[in-house]
């Protein structure tokens, strides 16, 4: 989701919207193992664009999350709610920052569900339990999926990551506004400096409105 700031495109002289998307076929079919995803072409798939007034209720609970209202370790009496997709704080939202001290970055810093791994395990702990040990390892690691990992990580240096792959977690929100003196590397690796807040266009309101054009388009 984006944000559109002139919604008026005609008196905006505004003919096309324009945007870069990763070819999921951009390697040979036949050197991918899992071939029945492809049917060996290169071609399939539908692209859907919506272009209106979509809801900011990315967690469908009716509350709007806000990393920076999480309890930190100098405030750790924040009262705060547990729903059916983890914590949401119960302040209200004037500021979009974080508190300036690193050990509250670390906190506060963990999605849109407020909650870090391990309490993601205890939360779906019944979803966990499901799998009867055989739990994929990557929802063994990550019960919510939402974790941020960085295009240029070491990790995927080291494995020689493909392009999809480097960029397969970097819009999760789980850790993706690190302070530079937490990841001890020497360059920047944050997503963005500011807290995730289901609030896209910044008017302090969780718009749940629905109503927009939808384009298809067919690869």
């Amino acid at each position: 989701m984006r944000k559109i700031d002139y919604v008026d495109f005609a008196s905006q002289n505004i003919e096309f919207i324009e945007f870069w998307v990763m070819d999921p076929f951009s390697e040979d079919p036949s050197s991918i193992s899992d071939k029945d995803a492809f049917n060996g072409t290169n071609d399939g798939g539908d692209v859907y664009v919506q272009i209106g007034n979509i809801s900011e209720d990315i967690l469908r609970d009716g509350r709007k999350a806000f990393e920076n209202g999480l309890p930190t370790p100098n405030d750790p009496n924040v009262d705060v709610d547990t729903t059916i997709w983890g914590f949401v704080s119960n302040r209200i939202n004037l500021v979009n920052a974080f508190d300036n001290d690193a050990s509250a970055r670390e906190q506060q810093d963990v999605g849109f569900d407020g909650m870090g791994d391990r309490d993601e395990f205890k939360l779906f702990s019944s979803y966990i339990d499901y799998f009867d040990g055989t739990l994929p390892d990557d929802i063994g690691v990550d019960p919510a999926a939402d974790n941020y990992e960085y295009f240029r990580s070491t990790d995927l240096d080291a494995r020689e990551a493909n392009i999809i792959e480097r960029y397969k977690n970097f819009n999760g929100t789980d850790g993706n506004s690190p302070t530079q003196e937490s990841t001890g590397l020497d360059y920047v690796s944050t997503a963005t400096t500011l807290p995730d807040i289901e609030d896209l266009n910044r008017d302090n309101t969780l718009s749940e409105g629905e109503s927009y054009y939808e384009y298809k388009n067919a690869l």
